[in-house]
């Protein structure tokens, strides 16, 4: 296993860097409009891009897409809600060239598995208020194809990402519900 650590709180305006030597670095860089993000491009470092097997990526937020390597799907046809509505932590199942990846959120991580077997964790940034903030790192196996790297860490800055969106929105209408009650 190797692990990539995500240099700043906004982890779709950031470096990821790697634990090692060998390992590709990436930049990730979101473009926000008016109405909220537009694009987050996942892009090896400039001293990786002369790699051969390194792909860019990119999350288009509008136009739910991705794009790998020249490869633009729809996220409709890549993933799929296992369970029912009423899972408080639901299971998606997200499908690249031919892999099928189940991901799911277990107390601070993303896990995301193929065939029962592990293939990355994307832990969390745990924010502390008088010691350092540990950063958000990504975990992949060593036998995850480049490609399927390139997939699996958008698809776990997506998931990350509506995550916090999703607890912002509750935080923002529990503020909302106690500003009304305390006008009565």
């Amino acid at each position: 296993m190797f692990t990539l650590t995500i240099s700043e709180k906004d982890f779709l305006n950031s470096e990821i860097i790697p634990n090692g030597p060998g390992y590709c670095s990436f930049t990730t860089q979101t473009k926000t409009g008016f109405r909220g993000l537009k694009k987050t491009v996942l892009q090896p470092t400039v001293q990786h891009r002369a790699a051969a097997p390194i792909v860019d990526g990119s999350i288009d937020w509008r136009g739910k897409t991705f794009e790998i390597g020249g490869k633009v799907k729809n996220w409709k046809v890549l993933k799929h809600r296992q369970g029912s509505i009423f899972d408080w932590h639901p299971v998606r199942e997200w499908t690249w060239m031919g892999h099928r990846y189940t991901v799911k959120r277990e107390d601070n991580q993303w896990m995301a598995t193929i065939h029962a077997s592990v293939s990355a964790v994307f832990t969390s940034r745990k924010s502390h208020v008088l010691s350092q903030s540990e950063p958000a790192t990504i975990e992949f196996t060593s036998n995850v194809p480049h490609e399927d790297m390139v997939f699996l860490l958008l698809v776990l800055l997506w998931s990350e990402h509506k995550r916090l969106e999703k607890k912002s929105q509750t935080t923002d209408a529990m503020s909302e519900g106690i500003s009304a009650a305390n006008s009565l």
